[in-house]
């Protein structure tokens, strides 16, 4: 009984089921095993499946990636493409789903990455006049997603109905 002063008075919750999703990735036939584990971890837990395409071209990988996530009995609300060198982790993952799940008007959303060997990160953000910004106000990031063009494709979230209605 809660008032005898033995009890524990423990209450729980369950987490709301994050929404339904794809990984697709382009790999080589020797690849960053660091990564690997990185997709295992991260994906495993959420009962993502991860599909991968080898191929000469990454971006024809990709695409039969996504053609055959599209063509699938079952399509996903998400698809996650990922690049065989990014380090990601389950939580990255979780928000980037989360983020999507609540603002419907984002069709993709990529974390920031750093560029190897680099001062600058793998985005960039243009001005009213079509040229990169060099720098950004430091409230730039303030929002929940922020616009970019481009950013990395190595982590990216993308709404399948968004590809969908590509034509």
């Amino acid at each position: 009984c809660a008032s005898l002063p033995i009890s524990l008075n423990l209450m729980g919750w369950k987490r709301a089921a994050l929404p339904s999703c794809y990984a697709i990735m382009s790999v080589p036939r020797l690849g960053f095993m660091d990564a690997f584990f990185c997709w295992y971890e991260a994906l495993t837990p959420l009962r993502i499946p991860m599909m991968k395409f080898t191929g000469a071209f990454w971006g024809q990988c990709m695409e039969r990636g996504f053609e055959q996530v599209l063509a699938g009995e079952s399509v996903p609300e998400f698809i996650l493409a990922l690049d065989y060198d990014t380090i990601f982790d389950r939580q990255d993952v979780e928000d980037m789903l989360m983020v999507m799940a609540c603002n419907p008007d984002i069709d993709a959303l990529a974390p920031i990455q750093s560029a190897r060997s680099k001062t600058h990160s793998l985005f960039t953000v243009r001005g009213a006049d079509g040229k990169n910004i060099a720098e950004l106000p430091g409230d730039y990031f303030s929002p929940v997603a922020s616009k970019a063009h481009p950013a990395h494709f190595g982590c990216t979230l993308i709404r399948a109905s968004a590809l969908r209605d590509l034509k």
